[in-house]
């Protein structure tokens, strides 16, 4: 049975139809994605960087700078809720302080870095004497701070027994103190601790 040239031809072009329109939808779904999760980041990214600055001026409008018990320095603490994840997956918090003197957040996803958002945090006019920085708090006590260049969202990379995990006893928290400069953060802590 002879096979006619013509339907070879047209089966062929059927084909590279279909595959050019099966990847012309899977880049614009994705994206499509990517834009939705660049906006989620900015959302999570303004929202930390407004409570940041409202511990900036709670911890400057003060007068409290010493604990008279202690003598070291009194640490405002607020806790935050933060997504354990977006669309499902794990993304990284870093807080950027650039050379010009301005404060960025900076969220990224995990598995895909080219997916992130900067988001300012306004505190240039407080002057050169605040200091940004992300820590781990196993506890109260400024001494046992962990500095980290990163946080991880939810319970994953936890410095942390995994029974704390288990209790979700983790939690985010803005946290800020007056030494001879301003010192204000985001730390991932254990709670009660």
């Amino acid at each position: 049975m002879p096979i006619n040239m013509a339907h070879t031809i047209g089966t062929l072009a059927l084909l590279g139809m279909l595959i050019i329109v099966s990847v012309s939808f899977a880049m614009v779904t994705s994206s499509i994605q990517a834009e939705v999760t660049k906006e989620q980041l900015s959302a999570v990214g303004e929202y930390i960087a407004l409570h940041i600055v409202e511990m900036a001026t709670l911890v400057d409008t003060s007068n409290l700078k010493f604990s008279g018990w202690t003598g070291k320095p009194l640490v405002m603490v607020r806790n935050i809720t933060l997504p354990p994840d977006i669309q499902g997956k794990i993304y990284i918090i870093q807080l950027v302080h650039t050379p010009s003197g301005q404060y960025f957040v900076r969220l990224s996803m995990l598995t895909r870095p080219d997916i992130s958002v900067n988001v300012s945090i306004p505190l240039s006019s407080r002057g050169s004497n605040v200091n940004l920085s992300l820590k781990v708090l196993p506890s109260l006590n400024i001494e046992e701070w962990i500095p980290q260049d990163r946080l991880y969202s939810g319970d994953k990379f936890a410095v942390f027994s995994t029974s704390d995990v288990a209790m979700k006893k983790i939690q985010f928290c803005v946290w800020g103190y007056r030494n001879d400069s301003l010192y204000v953060g985001l730390a991932k802590w254990k709670d009660g601790g």
